[in-house]
């Protein structure tokens, strides 16, 4: 898989995200991170709250974003984002921003698009085959 449907629940916006807009040594950092549950990268702190749900945030107590991945359709995680409509039919990203999101200035908030990604590719590449 190198395509991934990226949804931010809040606008409904949609984008497709292809892995080589992911570079790999950003990948590769994030993997440990994501294996042990979470931590920090360049001030970014990541939580897994579940295998395939994480919140970023630039303060360990306030995230910006909670996120939902699914490499192969997963129809109780799609009702359990809220999302408007029917699950998407390929691996998706789903996004919501939280009330945390309002406390980060409007530079920091753009960077979580590409890091949402990158942690997403962090996790599918850890999955097993």
């Amino acid at each position: 898989m190198d395509v991934l449907i990226h949804i931010t629940l809040n606008s409904g916006d949609e984008r497709i995200s292809l892995r080589s807009e992911g570079r790999d040594e950003i990948i590769a950092m994030l993997k440990p991170v994501v294996a042990a549950g979470g931590g920090e990268i360049a001030g970014l702190h990541i939580l897994m709250e579940a295998a395939n749900v994480f919140t970023l945030g630039w303060q360990a107590d306030t995230p910006a974003v909670r996120c939902y991945l699914a490499n192969e359709p997963n129809h109780a995680l799609w009702k359990q984002t809220q999302g408007e409509g029917s699950e998407p039919t390929g691996p998706w990203l789903a996004v919501r921003l939280l009330p945390g999101a309002l406390q980060y200035s409007t530079d920091q908030i753009m960077m979580l698009g590409d890091a949402e990604r990158c942690v997403a590719w962090a996790i599918i590449e850890t999955l097993p085959n």
